[in-house]
């Protein structure tokens, strides 16, 4: 981009517009260099990432070159981000990052995109940074063996881990102990981890003849659980106390009906806080590529009636029983997830989930339907006996939300049962209908 000599000028004697510092495929190391020195001493935030598919084994230099020019100004460096194709590249690029510290040091992630046969680099190198790292706050390492120090994963924010698989995931304790590290942990995202032997690791010995003490999370809001494991999914939830929760991922998992008992356990925790007098305030819960028990997860959701968003992406649990008890209720009892307003359903192409029960959901949800109830209990012959009925609908779940909300968002992404007319239908009543078929490429 070419100015004018005057804004080059105020441009080039700027420092803070030349703090972030990039190399990669197309970030060469000589514009890394120019934007160094212009940077002065402000703090800097470096990236180096290079691709599998276009570098593979000729990254290391380029590599080595990058965090040999960038090295003087570690002790300025706010956020760091490595991504390389193997261990290879990593262990030697991060070795010469460990006799500086890094005081400013917010965010770091290290990114192996293949680790699979890298045995001979599995030891990871001498502690980083020193160990001194005071303002760490966001890790996120995905198949760098760091052998689970807690000097490094201690007083964080944000943990994700993932790419760790047989001898190198984390065992139950090793997890547990980084986490208890972390008293004011807001964020924690497991993915793609082998799962734990419930017949060698100590802590699931040990929790099965004495319950562990719970590891108290008060900003925990996010929870995410990408096939890593349901014993080590299980074993965790139990392990911890998240009631600032709003957002839990589970994908491919198998059967995590054992989750939900961890989190009705939090739910019936919550019900005798003053701090939290509606209970658990989850708002988005996604299960995707799971099997569960459908009538345990009813009940779990009875006891989350914050719940805003619920998405079930290719689960074949789903039934027509499940939109049933979505839909109007009977008297004594109170809508199950009243505050819904988006519901997904993609890849649920199980033959139980007709047409009928999803029509029937979306119409008990109208604000006009869903009041008829109320209504009826107008020709009631006395006050008392509606009053009376009227006590009777507050029993359930914590909190009285009244009537349910109406649905805005509703995907039905490759659910093949369901026909263009069927959704011309829904769309007259739903804000927002997804329905993209998943299409061969063969057609037009």
């Amino acid at each position: 981009l070419l100015v004018c000599r005057q804004w080059n000028e105020v441009a080039c004697s700027t420092p803070g517009l030349w703090s972030q510092i990039v190399v990669s495929n197309t970030h060469s190391i000589e514009k890394a260099r120019r934007k160094l020195i212009r940077s002065k001493s402000v703090p800097l935030d470096i990236t180096i990432t290079f691709s599998p598919r276009l570098n593979g084994s000729s990254a290391g230099e380029p590599v080595m070159r990058a965090v040999e020019m960038l090295r003087p100004s570690i002790p300025r460096w706010r956020t760091f981000r490595l991504r390389v194709p193997n261990r290879v590249h990593a262990h030697t690029a991060l070795k010469l990052c460990t006799k500086d510290k890094a005081p400013l040091l917010e965010g770091l992630s290290i990114q192996i995109s293949n680790a699979m046969q890298d045995d001979a680099y599995t030891s990871p190198p001498v502690s980083l940074f020193k160990g001194h790292t005071p303002r760490l706050i966001s890790c996120s390492l995905t198949s760098f063996n760091f052998e689970w120090d807690r000097n490094l994963a201690s007083g964080l924010r944000v943990l994700r881990l993932g790419g760790y698989w047989n001898g190198y995931a984390p065992t139950g304790r090793q997890l547990r102990d980084i986490i208890k590290g972390c008293p004011m942990l807001e964020e924690l995202n497991l993915r793609n981890m082998s799962d734990l032997d419930p017949e060698c690791d100590d802590l699931v010995l040990s929790t099965t003849h004495k319950p562990q003490s719970l590891i108290h999370l008060p900003r925990l809001h996010t929870l995410s659980f990408y096939y890593s494991g349901i014993i080590r999914t299980t074993l965790l939830l139990s392990g911890i106390s998240f009631p600032s929760v709003r957002r839990i991922e589970f994908a491919y998992l198998d059967d995590i009906t054992p989750a939900f008992k961890a989190i009705k356990r939090q739910c019936f925790s919550l019900v005798t806080d003053s701090n939290h007098p509606l209970g658990l305030p989850l708002d988005t819960l996604r299960i995707e590529g799971c099997f569960f028990n459908e009538l345990k997860f009813m009940r779990l959701l009875r006891r989350v009636p914050t719940l805003t968003t619920l998405e079930l992406i290719e689960v074949e649990d789903v039934s027509s029983n499940l939109l049933k008890g979505l839909s109007t209720p009977p008297q004594a009892q109170q809508w199950i997830v009243p505050q819904m307003e988006s519901l997904s359903l993609e890849g649920c192409t199980s033959t139980s989930l007709d047409w009928d029960a999803l029509s029937t959901l979306v119409e008990s949800r109208i604000p006009s339907r869903s009041m008829t109830r109320q209504q009826n209990a107008r020709s009631y012959a006395s006050v008392s006996a509606m009053n009376e009925e009227h006590g009777n609908n507050r029993i359930g779940a914590p909190g009285d939300y009244g009537p349910p909300k109406r649905l805005r968002m509703l995907d039905l992404t490759k659910c093949t049962q369901i026909n263009r007319e069927q959704l011309e239908w829904l769309r007259m009543y739903v804000q927002e209908v997804r329905s993209e078929s998943s299409r061969s490429v063969w057609v037009e």
